[in-house]
């Protein structure tokens, strides 16, 4: 008895330290704290990865699972160097005008928020 006892202090000591580092760390978080470097889809140099967060998770009973909104941008100064260059173009010139307009679901949010 005395050694599970010593097992579950154990583990809650352990997990009170994880969570000192953790927010230790968000205390100093910078632009490029949640920055990592991946390789994706085989390419050869490792890319700068932005794992941050859109929204907060959602986690669904129903269907059982976990939503993460991965905010995943590739952050460099200078993207060409993982990209190659796009060498076909294609033919717009002949085509009607589009206009389009890209709104971030962080936007909605943030004037919902506000409202």
């Amino acid at each position: 008895m005395k050694l599970i006892n010593y097992g579950l202090k154990f583990a809650g000591g352990v997990f009170e330290g994880l969570t000192e580092v953790f927010n230790d760390v968000l205390k100093q978080e910078g632009p490029n704290t949640f920055v990592f470097d991946i390789s994706p889809l085989g390419v050869d140099q490792p890319m700068p990865f932005n794992l941050t967060m859109a929204k907060a998770p959602e986690l669904s009973n129903e269907k059982g699972e976990i939503i993460l909104h991965v905010d995943a941008d590739f952050v460099s100064d200078d993207m060409a160097t993982y990209v190659p260059k796009d060498t076909i173009w294609a033919d717009f010139a002949a085509q009607k005008q589009r206009e389009q307009l890209w709104i971030h679901q962080s936007l909605i949010n943030s004037a919902l928020y506000d409202v």
